[in-house]
């Protein structure tokens, strides 16, 4: 039997409703960048949660302490919860290209942490409504979209 493999645009269409490997990686880009060229559009390189990326950040969520009177938790906590999270997308998040600084014109170069990058500094540098769509774009692939985190309560 022929072995079959999905041309891109169906991998890209099946993303999140199909398994999706950790040691495999797939280029987004948010779609406000739709009004440049392609050329300009940044690609943000991301690979799904490992399984135990996964347990964690599930684990995360299901400890949150809550206040005994009102029942939410402080926001001391959500601070704690935020970065413990950030951590797993950092680790998540394995480049990108095409990225420009609208300042200077000049193309932000990602380094990777084996050449002496620093994820956490990449991370803040970007503009929090990408952050939001890179982590969305990870939990999708990583089968954590709010449908598949309901079931696991």
């Amino acid at each position: 039997m022929e072995k079959r493999i999905l041309d891109e645009a169906t991998k890209k269409a099946l993303q999140g409703y199909n398994p999706f490997s950790p040691n495999a990686t797939v280029e987004v880009t948010p779609p406000e960048y739709n009004f440049v060229g392609v050329e300009w559009q940044p690609k943000f390189s991301i690979r799904c949660m490992t399984k135990d990326e996964k347990a964690e950040y599930i684990s995360i969520y299901s400890n949150v302490k809550k206040d005994e009177k009102t029942g939410e938790a402080p926001d001391s906590e959500w601070k704690a919860i935020g970065d413990k999270i950030e951590k797993i997308y950092l680790q998540c998040l394995m480049g990108w290209r095409d990225l420009f600084d609208s300042g200077t014109g000049e193309e932000i170069v990602y380094i990777p942490c084996t050449e002496g990058g620093d994820p956490q500094k990449h991370w803040d540098m970007l503009p929090a409504w990408i952050q939001v769509f890179i982590s969305g774009q990870i939990k999708k692939i990583s089968h954590l979209t709010p449908i598949e985190k309901l079931s696991l309560k």
